[in-house]
């Protein structure tokens, strides 16, 4: 028993047909031809010649005729009687093809040859049925595993509108399980369902914009036509929310890189970078323009191969900045600041920069820190000045016991952070003794603040408040 496969689709590669193995060869007497027909109750059987070629077929009724003539000789050849046959099959076609083109012509059989003619066999299709339906589950088996398994969730109804197919990632995208929508009008989940109106209109659309929860997806509806009768309609759903994600991404590192191009690139200051390798990786414009070089004369090179006095190579073994370094090259002064990058504590790299476009600008700016420190200087004494103590001890005049009593009181007073309280009328020097006690205290060398002052309704006594009441201070006016 012969047989042939399909040549496109594996999964038919060990599924044989039935090929009839009958066939005269040229030459075969018509008596030998007629038992064989006979005896195996066939109608048509093929001839070939002594290479195995296919010439032709003897039709049975061709030598029934003969007998009815009265010109049948059993001693003649076959070869008279040979007659060409349109119902050839070419092997290298591929079993599905072979099989539609079979049942479309409606042959009840065909002879199956090779490209180059040779005979391999007979199909007779009654032979083969519960093949063709074995491979019609196969098929069918194959083509729901393989939509099964893809990521894009699928969805399939009939010429009806019903559901016949919805695989897990529709499950997952859609939010109806397989069970529920199976074998159901699609219209009673989604009402207006661009599946059926792929189906009632026969024509695609592509690209639909369709938001599921979190879920962002692409939609393409298209009609299922054979020719030109619509089978059904297929929706096929690909998620698109990490691509939008991604997308966002790069096109917020597209805005990020071309920041920082535009920042390194800037024309006021010189950066250079290099890797732990000190290869260097990067070297603005300016830079470039400083050194005479070009892009290609300094990416990938080691930075000492460039610039001998370069100081990035000690920044990279020591991890420590330097700041306001001196470089100077082709006639031109800069000042430099060195840094280590470095990326989870580790030193990846390092860089250099230039402050200043030249040294004139340097220039301008020390001058303008200079005159900023000496500004400040100026406004700090004045500062002082104003919140300094005016009056010392030294300055109270009074010889009587009650203002010897007071001052002694004062300068004990002046040695502890304890409150204090004076009290006398007005004129009695209060604000003398508390700018006396400030000077004489561990607190002279700050500002001193001026006492606030609260008036009595009862009596006229001024009351001078520092930090915690401990002492009392009693003045009188002089008399």
């Amino acid at each position: 028993m012969k047989g042939f496969v399909s040549s496109g689709l594996s999964l038919l590669e060990n599924q044989k047909l039935i090929l009839s193995p009958d066939y005269l060869q040229e030459g075969t007497l018509l008596n030998e031809a007629l038992s064989l027909i006979l005896d195996e109750g066939l109608t048509r059987i093929a001839v070939v010649n002594e290479e195995g070629y296919l010439q032709g077929v003897i039709e049975a009724a061709d030598i029934l005729n003969s007998f009815a003539k009265g010109i049948y000789d059993p001693a003649a050849s076959v070869d008279s009687l040979i007659r060409q046959t349109e119902w050839l099959l070419f092997e290298e076609n591929g079993l599905l093809f072979n099989l539609g083109h079979v049942i479309s012509k409606e042959w009840p059989a065909a002879y199956v040859v090779r490209q180059n003619g040779q005979f391999l066999g007979e199909l007779k299709l009654q032979d083969n049925l519960h093949i063709m339906l074995e491979l019609l589950k196969d098929l069918d088996y194959y083509i729901n595993q393989i939509i099964h398994s893809v990521h894009n969730a699928v969805v399939a109804i009939d010429a009806n509108g019903r559901i016949i197919f919805y695989n897990p990632s529709a499950e997952k995208t859609l939010s109806f399980h397989a069970e529920e929508v199976l074998g159901k009008p699609i219209q009673d989940f989604f009402p207006d369902s661009l599946t059926y109106k792929a189906l009632v209109s026969g024509r695609e659309l592509r690209g639909v914009r369709m938001t599921f929860g979190v879920l962002n997806t692409n939609v393409d509806f298209s009609p299922i036509i054979l020719g030109e009768k619509v089978l059904g309609a297929v929706a096929v759903f690909k998620d698109i929310t990490e691509l939008e994600e991604v997308t966002h991404r790069l096109s917020s590192n597209e805005k990020l890189m071309a920041t920082l191009e535009a920042v390194v690139e800037n024309s006021y200051e010189g950066m250079v970078v290099i890797d732990d390798q000190e290869t260097v990786i990067l070297m603005n414009q300016f830079f470039l323009d400083v050194m005479e070089l070009e892009a290609k004369d300094v990416i990938g090179k080691k930075i000492q191969d460039i610039s001998r006095n370069s100081n990035l190579p000690q920044i990279l073994k020591s991890g420590k900045a330097q700041f306001a370094e001196t470089w100077h090259i082709n006639n031109r002064d800069f000042i430099i600041m060195s840094v280590p990058i470095e990326r989870e504590g580790k030193v990846v790299g390092a860089l250099a920069k230039t402050l200043f476009k030249n040294m004139e600008i340097a220039k301008t700016f020390a001058k303008k820190v200079m005159r900023l420190e000496e500004n400040l200087a100026y406004y700090k004494e004045e500062f002082g000045k104003l919140h300094s103590s005016k009056f010392a001890f030294d300055d109270i005049i009074g010889e009587s016991q009650t203002m010897k009593k007071a001052k002694s009181l004062a300068k004990r007073a002046s040695q502890t952070t304890s409150t204090i309280l004076i009290l006398g009328e007005s004129g009695t020097g209060k604000e003398v003794f508390s700018h006396a006690i400030h000077k004489s205290s561990s607190r002279s060398n700050g500002p001193y603040i001026k006492p606030r002052f609260y008036v009595s309704t009862s009596k006229s006594i001024i009351k001078a408040l520092i930090n915690m009441r401990s002492f009392e201070i009693q003045l009188s006016p002089i008399g």
